[in-house]
């Protein structure tokens, strides 16, 4: 653990759910309590803890720092084990520089480990963060998650209705009312016999992201794919069943919602990479890295194949 005496470190709770807002507030992060609530408040399995999170204060008693996780059950091959994403991680601007995001990791790290009901911690941490979790945190390096994108020769009625603000309210409405005749209630955990660690997707992962966030899973030619529309489609692909029918599930996708552009992430070793750039997908110039720390036996190394909606903001 790291020590930092000026500061008081409490795990997060209901109770200070408007200190995390206060913080978010200061980073102009234009979320609501709701959107807080509804990320912390439900988990994706009953059996798993609210509001995982740690927060420190000065001396003062004010929020100066979170960091927060997302529980998530991963599989390699028939082994299930028992993980944290390290989600939302905030410095005030004025506590910055001063070893505090380490002092406040080490102890949220200690406090997952002293549950004794998760077997790891694993995030997707931007350049700024990556020498402090790879470093000073002792973080297991998984590779870069690469953006890829796809473009459509297509009339952007996507983009030109978001251009056109009066016009959007009118874009999401058919949207929402086209995304319903293909959305999907349910969903068969997926079998995964890859030698990689893979995050289980199903519908309590899905139902539990939809309470915060506006992405939909959906079905087309027996395919499942997860969508978010921002600067077009982000995609992730779910379940394929019928790979021949991708290219044409994509084009059918840009031909009713109107767009253009598709992306996603993937890490090398992800299941679909190879088929998305043999249909036209391209590395884009966006990368995360992607790492994790074993709670128990840190000295375990260990591969993750990771894809976009892994992320806990997808």
């Amino acid at each position: 653990m790291v020590n930092n005496d000026e500061y008081i470190y409490v795990p997060f709770s209901e109770d200070k759910l408007n200190d995390l807002f206060f913080l978010f507030s200061l980073e102009n992060n234009q979320v609501s309590k709701k959107y807080l609530f509804n990320k912390f408040s439900h988990t994706i399995y009953d059996y798993y803890p609210n509001f995982l999170g740690y927060i420190a204060y000065n001396t003062e008693g004010n929020p100066v720092a979170f960091i927060g996780g997302f529980p998530a059950k991963f599989h390699k091959g028939n082994r299930f084990y028992e993980g944290v994403q390290i989600g939302d991680v905030i410095t005030h601007p004025s506590h910055r520089r001063k070893g505090l995001f380490v002092s406040i990791a080490s102890r949220f790290f200690d406090f997952l480990e002293e549950l004794e009901s998760f077997d790891l911690v694993f995030g997707l941490p931007n350049d700024n963060l990556a020498p402090a979790y790879f470093n000073k945190l002792h973080w297991k390096n998984n590779g870069l998650i690469q953006s890829y994108s796809l473009h459509k020769t297509r009339l952007n009625i996507y983009g030109i209705c978001h251009k056109f603000k009066f016009l959007t309210p009118f874009y999401h409405f058919y949207k929402n009312v086209v995304l319903k005749l293909h959305q999907v209630n349910k969903l068969k955990i997926i079998e995964n016999n890859s030698s990689s660690f893979v995050l289980i997707k199903d519908m309590n992962l899905f139902n539990y992201k939809k309470k915060y966030l506006n992405a939909t899973l959906i079905s087309i030619s027996n395919n499942y794919y997860y969508i978010k529309f921002i600067d077009g489609i982000q995609i992730d692909f779910i379940l394929i069943n019928e790979e021949s029918k991708v290219q044409k599930d994509l084009s059918y996708l840009s031909f009713i919602f109107g767009v253009n552009k598709f992306t996603t992430m993937q890490t090398e070793n992800s299941s679909y990479l190879s088929s998305l750039i043999n249909i036209g997908f391209i590395k884009a110039n966006y990368s995360l890295n992607t790492g994790y720390l074993f709670l128990k036996d840190k000295s375990i190394s260990e591969n993750f194949a990771l894809s976009i909606s892994d992320a806990d903001e997808f």
